[in-house]
C-alpha cells in the first residue's frame, strides 16, 4: 500500500504530542490532585495539542480513502511503517 508522506508526518506529530504529555506527567512526580495551577495549565495545553493532532491525523486518514480500500488495521500498520520504518514495534 502506498502511504502518503503527509500521513506519516501526521502520525509522528500525533505520537510526539502523546509522548510530551507522558513526559510532563512523569516529570511532576506527584498526584494530579496536588498539581499547581501552572502544572494543570501546562498539562491542558499539551492535551489540547494532542487532541488537535489526533483530529488532523484522523481527518487525513479519512480523506485519503485508504481505510475504505484496505481496512483500518492494515492502514494503521502501513502508516506506522511509513513513519518509523520496518522496525516500528512500540510506536
Amino acid at each position: 500500500m502506498d502511504v502518503p508522506e503527509s500521513l506519516a508526518d501526521l502520525r509522528r506529530r500525533y505520537d510526539t504530542a502523546r509522548k510530551a504529555i507522558e513526559a510532563h506527567q512523569r516529570a511532576i512526580k506527584i498526584s494530579v490532585v496536588e498539581w499547581s495551577e501552572e502544572q494543570q495549565a501546562e498539562s491542558a495545553a499539551l492535551q489540547a495539542k494532542w487532541v488537535e493532532a489526533a483530529a488532523e491525523f484522523q481527518a487525513a486518514i479519512e480523506e485519503s480513502g485508504l481505510e475504505a480500500e484496505h481496512g483500518s488495521y492494515e492502514v494503521g500498520r502501513a502508516i506506522r511503517r511509513a513513519a518509523y520504518g520496518d522496525d516500528y514495534a512500540g510506536e
